[in-house]
């Protein structure tokens, strides 16, 4: 028999969200964290996207920086469980920043390949040396702005296996990428979207992606966006308090 959807959401609800298994890496991840918290190195930081609501200066602190943008623990854990669960083999993430949110995502399986695009060169830089001193060793780093390096990512990764967008944080951004990306989706794509609710435009780009593309299942957690595209599924919204 087919899985309904409420099949779908309870093995969700039950593997992923409320998941509260200790993994392994959580330690490390909470050092890695802790050290970027510490640190007081100043960066340039070039913003391709909406800009940063705290920040007026470009030459920022690594730490402040880290304790403003850096994913949450709840939500790195969540990149994990999610990985960990779907066993993707590719993986793209849109806005790696200091790498942090990398890290949740390359750690559950080191076979997995892990490509991450970021626009600032020197948070880039930063992010780099962070995987070589925590041993990350699955992760292809490119440099650029998304819509000038999307393109020939798609061209060395035509599937994609799991996506994360956490970047630019503007509609018509969210929704050219998502055009883009679409050709390398599959039935067994997941894709998080970060900060759907971040303004009036992101969250009409979120209602587009929920209501006229291919997305079978789309889950709200209120900071972040899941889409799935599983074919056997009745198509379905929800909204959890995450």
């Amino acid at each position: 028999p087919k899985p309904e959807y409420s099949d779908f959401m309870r093995d969700l609800t039950a593997t992923v969200l409320h998941e509260t298994h200790p993994f392994y890496a959580f330690a490390q991840l909470r050092r890695f964290r802790k050290e970027l918290f510490r640190s007081k190195r100043v960066i340039g930081v070039t913003d391709f996207g909406a800009g940063s609501r705290v920040f007026s200066s470009l030459q920022r602190q690594v730490g402040q920086v880290a304790k403003v943008s850096a994913v949450s623990e709840k939500q790195g854990e969540l990149l994990f469980r999610l990985v960990n669960g779907f066993k993707p083999q590719t993986i793209l993430e849109m806005g790696t920043s200091l790498g942090l949110g990398t890290a949740y995502l390359a750690k559950p399986n080191a076979a997995a390949r892990l490509v991450t695009i970021e626009g600032c060169p020197e948070t880039a830089t930063l992010a780099q040396q962070n995987f070589s001193k925590w041993k990350l060793d699955n992760i292809d780093a490119r440099v650029g702005a998304f819509d000038l390096i999307l393109p020939k990512v798609l061209a060395d990764y035509p599937v994609l296996d799991f996506v994360y967008i956490d970047g630019n944080h503007c509609g018509n951004a969210l929704l050219r990428y998502w055009n883009m990306l679409e050709p390398a989706l599959h039935e067994k794509s997941v894709v998080v979207i970060d900060d759907i609710n971040w303004s009036a435009d992101m969250q009409e780009a979120w209602l587009n992606i929920v209501q006229k593309g291919r997305a079978c299942v789309t889950v709200d957690l209120l900071r972040c966006g899941l889409v799935f595209f599983r074919k056997e599924i009745t198509k379905a919204h929800c909204t959890i308090r995450f």
